[in-house]
This record gives structure tokens, sequence and C-alpha cells, in this order.
């Protein structure tokens, strides 16, 4: 099916609002302190971006294909807040083997599938989104509500990055802004490395033309170079610098 041009607009500004509520959630996590670290805000914002983006990446996919845009029965049902699901039918989708692909679209499958932070935040973002955004809501009703604080679900996240044993070490040595910071990066570098994924399956993945000028908006993540990793300064409305 032809796209219409309200149907080409629609995905240009569906990437941009994505890629921009990302952006503004990686603001925040560079901005974190010690004993104030704004879960909720974080897991809303993340979540919700990253959804919106597979969504977006995989129809258009879909569409340079030439099917059509999954239907919103489809998007609400099928695809749903399942971010892992949502990964996974992306993989699917846009990493089909009867297509040429770069190297590098196949060394980011593996990092898509192998990368323990990466898949530890989305299982938490997924969560989140299917069950706790009313975690407090729901106990403030029924105190014997399911569902994990959240900041157990950051707890969970930071020992993945640092490891317990090693955590300890930075409180004796009263190295809490360093913890700190290296959980922030940590976390800054792997959304950026998804982002450069999902931009390269766009821009070298053989989609369409359209789909290659929306991309344009992820052009920041499509290479990045190593030493930029997790050093970009990031505002609240989604504007970076080096």
């Amino acid at each position: 099916m032809a796209k219409s041009q309200i149907q080409q607009l629609s995905i240009i500004q569906e990437l941009e609002l994505s890629i921009e509520t990302i952006k503004m959630t990686l603001s925040i996590i560079q901005k974190i302190k010690p004993q104030k670290t704004p879960y909720f805000a974080i897991f809303l914002l993340l979540s919700t971006g990253i959804e919106r983006l597979l969504k977006v990446v995989i129809g258009m996919r879909l569409l340079s294909n030439g099917s059509d845009f999954p239907t919103e029965k489809e998007l609400k049902k099928d695809y749903g807040h399942d971010l892992i699901k949502l990964k996974s039918k992306f993989i699917s989708t846009c990493y089909n083997k009867n297509l040429s692909v770069p190297i590098i679209v196949k060394e980011d499958q593996d990092f898509l599938e192998r990368d323990l932070l990466l898949n530890r935040l989305l299982l938490h973002l997924s969560e989140f989104a299917q069950k706790d955004r009313y975690v407090y809501m729901n106990r403030i009703s029924n105190e014997a509500s399911t569902g994990e604080w959240l900041s157990r679900r950051w707890a969970d996240l930071e020992n993945t990055i640092i490891p317990i044993n090693e955590a300890v070490k930075f409180i004796e040595e009263d190295q809490i802004n360093e913890y700190k910071s290296k959980i922030s990066k940590s976390l800054v570098i792997v959304i950026e490395k998804f982002l450069g994924c999902l931009c390269r399956s766009i821009t070298l993945g053989k989609m369409d033309q359209d789909a290659r000028s929306a991309g344009v908006l992820l052009f920041d993540f499509l290479f990045i170079r190593e030493s930029e990793l997790g050093n970009r300064s990031y505002e609240l409305f989604g504007f970076s610098k080096s």
C-alpha cells in the first residue's frame, strides 16, 4: 500500500516524539544525585519512548516491504507494552535473513540479544509499563496489591552495572558521587548503543527512501564513536552536545 502524505508526516512526528522523549530521559539520568533518583520519571519516560520508537521502526520496515503499517488494534493487542516482545519482533522483522545487511547490523543484533544491562533495563521497563505504572496508587486502594517498588527495580539495574561487593567499596571509601556517576554513564551508554542499532536498521537495512529520510532524526546515533559514548550532554528538551 502506498503511503499517504499524512502517514509519512505522522511517521516523522512519531519518530521525533519518541527520540526527544528518550533524550529527555538521558538528561534526567545524567543529573541524578545521591539520594535523589527520580525513579518514576525515568521509568515512565523511557518505557514510553522506547515502546513508541520500536513500534514505529517495525512499522517502517513493514511499509518498506510493501506491507501495511500495524493497525491500532494490532499495536495495542499484539504489540502492547511488552518491550522484550517488541525487541524480539524488531529483530525478526528488521534483521530478516533474506536481506543482505552490513556486518555492523549483525553486530547490532548480537548486542540486542546478548547485552545483559540492555535486557535487564528492557525487562524492568516492560514490567513497569505493564503493571507498575500505578504501583503506588494501587497500594493506596489496596495495601495487599502486588507490584515492585521502583527503587528495587533501580537497585537491580545498579547491581547489574556494579556488583554489590564492588558497590560496598565505593561506600566505604566515601565515593558515592563516583558510584552514581558510573551508574548514570553506563545507562546512558547502553541507551545510546540501542538507539544506534535502531538507526542503522533504517539507514543500512534497505528500507525505502521515505524511511531513510525519516531516519535522519536518529542520525546523531548512527556511528557514534566509542569516545563519545556516555560523554554527550543531554538537555531536558532533547538537544545534545558533545
